[in-house]
């Protein structure tokens, strides 16, 4: 009864999160494509990018959260278990599409360090033409990410349910510990490790350019200089908190459930499990799916 109760707690907790944010990042992500695709915009390299990861964010809404919603918001309707062709395609898919929005955040970051160099070979890589192709390399590097999810996921019967599983962490045993690890470095370390430093060397950059620029500035030019690097700063640590903090935390929540042995566990661990993972993986789209209000806009 009481791991039913937990089950009956994920399952609304799923509901009420998807039905806010749904409509939350649609409006938002269209919001973003409105203002990227301005023409004024649409030749800046820094804007593809967040115009990539704001179209990644937009099939989140779209597809990961209502997917996700089917799947556990409610009772026996998850296709995942009534199709093994479904469960490998639809985690492939859930996968690889929430990865596109960290990694298209990371090239944002690195361009804006590109374009802050002082060096001019430097500053021609940011560029339409490298930014086009970028965006199309780490599309597919995203997706080839994945492409052992088809492979290696199977449906398996829980020992202590007794039910048959498509579970998001794959099937039992030593690849669900390797993926576990494999996705906190992809997902949960790489993009927020990669955008902190290319973050800092670009305030590192303007701070440079700005301190140059104040010896023959104004007072107001100066002060106006100050407050845009403020900005940034609040910019990148936000992105790089959110994105991070949720990354990782889903990560380390996998890693922790992959490494008990399932043998041992009861009703009632599974459902504390699958609350966690619920709770954690819902979260972990809040990046993707807020990026408007909290950097656009």
């Amino acid at each position: 009864f009481e791991a039913q109760q937990i089950k009956w707690y994920a399952m609304t907790f799923i509901r009420c999160f998807c039905l806010i944010m749904i409509p939350f990042g649609i409006i938002g992500h269209l919001l973003s494509i409105f203002v990227f695709t301005r023409r004024t915009l649409r030749t800046n390299p820094c804007v593809m990018y967040l115009f990539a990861a704001t179209v990644s964010g937009l099939l989140s809404s779209c597809f990961i959260l209502p997917m996700r919603l089917i799947q556990a918001g409610y009772i026996n309707i998850d296709p995942t278990l009534h199709s093994l062709i479904a469960c490998k395609i639809i985690w492939f898919l859930l996968y690889s599409i929430r990865l596109l929005g960290f990694w298209f955040i990371v090239l944002a970051c690195i361009d804006r360090y590109l374009c802050s160099c002082s060096s001019a070979d430097k500053r021609a890589w940011s560029s339409t033409r490298v930014a086009s192709r970028a965006i199309l390399i780490t599309t597919i590097m995203c997706f080839l990410a994945y492409v052992h999810i088809p492979i290696h996921f199977r449906f398996y019967i829980e020992p202590a349910t007794q039910k048959r599983v498509c579970h998001s962490a794959g099937p039992l045993g030593i690849y669900r510990k390797i993926f576990s690890f494999y996705n906190l470095i992809i997902f949960g370390f790489l993009p927020p490790f990669c955008m902190f430093i290319f973050g800092l060397l670009t305030l590192k950059h303007i701070r440079h350019k700005t301190g140059l620029c104040r010896i023959t500035s104004t007072k107001l030019t100066a002060l106006k200089a100050k407050v845009s690097d403020r900005q940034l700063c609040r910019m990148l640590f936000t992105q790089v908190f959110i994105y991070g903090i949720t990354g990782s935390i889903f990560c380390l929540a996998f890693i922790h459930i992959s490494m008990n042995k399932s043998s041992r566990k009861t009703i009632l661990d599974i459902a504390y499990e699958d609350l966690t993972i619920t709770i954690v993986g819902m979260l972990s789209n809040i990046g993707p799916c807020s990026s408007f209000y909290l950097y656009t806009l």
